[in-house]
């Protein structure tokens, strides 16, 4: 879910992030575009030391401007405070920082899964 820029999860779980792209209130076209996401404890962090990395530059109907991030278990396994941003590479090579904040993972409740 998300409210003014912060996203947060459960633990464990698996989530969708489902984002629409738009530019001058027309979707945007997102044929050949990289869509990035990065979560890090601390916004000075390499990318490499990056709490989740995900790019998505296989678009289903990029024409539509919608994107869906998956995240997995692994993604969420670790409670806690983080910064995200969301970055969307076009074709043309330009490169825009579309939201930006607090990614929070809350720690769940029940530990079980069978």
């Amino acid at each position: 879910m998300t409210s003014s820029n912060k996203i947060t999860v459960i633990r464990g779980d698996t989530h969708t992030l489902h984002l629409t792209f738009r530019a001058n209130d027309e979707l945007l076209d997102l044929t050949g575009a990289i869509v990035f996401l990065t979560v890090k404890q601390d916004l000075n962090d390499p990318d490499t030391l990056a709490q989740i990395s995900k790019s998505i530059g296989n678009i289903p109907n990029p024409t539509l401007g919608v994107v869906d991030i998956e995240l997995t278990e692994d993604d969420t396994s670790v409670a806690g405070e983080y910064w995200y941003d969301i970055q969307l590479k076009q074709a043309s090579s330009s490169v825009q920082s579309s939201l930006k904040g607090k990614f929070i993972i809350e720690q769940d409740v029940t530990l079980r899964v069978s």
